[in-house]
């Protein structure tokens, strides 16, 4: 690490000026550790170098040069913050690391003109990279960058659509920075068709109903969550987030984090 700082022309004052440099594994919310002190042994411009042993942390790091007339105290974080002490703070972020390969990548028919992706989000990342094809091949560079690629990062959810039914697609993701990209996850998924025998709206349950007899029951658009429209209230219950009762099937909300996308009854043979 070299840090370039320009030291009081008078002497002695410029033997009174401070440098130190901080170091965090963690940018987004850093806790530091001293890397440097130093103080300027001449006027004018003075070149410092030191070498940071960097924690094995996937993600934003951050050095911080702190430089000031007077010595630092050790808990400090902010150059000037003495009487008299007129400072200089800067910061220099770097990304270190690839990010890992998102976990639990899974691809599911949940709506008969959809696909729905969902799969854990990494620590590190600043963009995932998703692919498709309709006929699968180990060879991820033949698939198909999809055009919503890049998706930003922090997503853990993406759907499809629209797509038409019984449409049999698989789709590949990594995680990617600066650095270079994760290995591909994979996983397929078919789109329902039209149909389905969906289960139909009871305003008397305000609930989705499965008539008697039928095979398969899903609950198709009944259930509408993670989607591309904003989040509102279902015409099913409970919708017993904070806002609302479970009893209530007119009003409420669904929470981003934590959603039920399909429920649906088989008839065993």
């Amino acid at each position: 690490m070299s840090v370039v700082v320009y030291c009081d022309p008078t002497f002695p004052n410029y033997l009174n000026n401070y440098l130190i440099l901080l170091y965090s594994s963690n940018a987004n919310s850093p806790s530091f550790t001293r890397v440097l002190t130093a103080t300027c042994s001449s006027p004018g411009y003075q070149l410092f170098r030191t070498t940071i042993t960097l924690a094995n942390v996937v993600g934003p790091h951050v050095v911080r040069a702190m430089f000031q007339q007077g010595a630092f105290g050790p808990a400090e974080t902010c150059a000037g913050g003495g009487t008299g002490q007129d400072g200089d703070t800067d910061d220099l972020v770097f990304i270190v690391g690839v990010p890992q390969a998102p976990s639990g990548f899974d691809a599911e028919g949940v709506s008969p003109d959809a696909i729905t992706l969902s799969w854990t989000d990494v620590s590190g990342e600043t963009h995932y990279e998703l692919r498709w094809t309709d006929t699968y091949n180990p060879d991820f560079s033949k698939w198909i960058t999809h055009s919503a690629s890049p998706l930003p990062a922090n997503t853990s959810w993406y759907i499809d659509r629209p797509l038409p039914e019984g449409t049999y697609r698989c789709y590949a993701l990594r995680a990617c920075n600066a650095n270079g990209c994760s290995a591909f996850v994979w996983d397929c998924a078919t789109v329902p068709s039209l149909s389905a025998n969906c289960a139909v709206y009871d305003s008397t349950w305000r609930v989705p109903r499965c008539d008697g007899g039928v095979i398969t029951a899903p609950t198709c658009d009944l259930v509408v969550s993670r989607d591309s429209l904003p989040s509102r209230a279902e015409l099913n219950t409970p919708n017993a987030w904070y806002s609302s009762s479970c009893i209530d099937g007119s009003s409420g909300n669904w929470y981003s984090s934590r959603t039920i996308e399909k429920m649906s009854t088989t008839t065993a043979s």
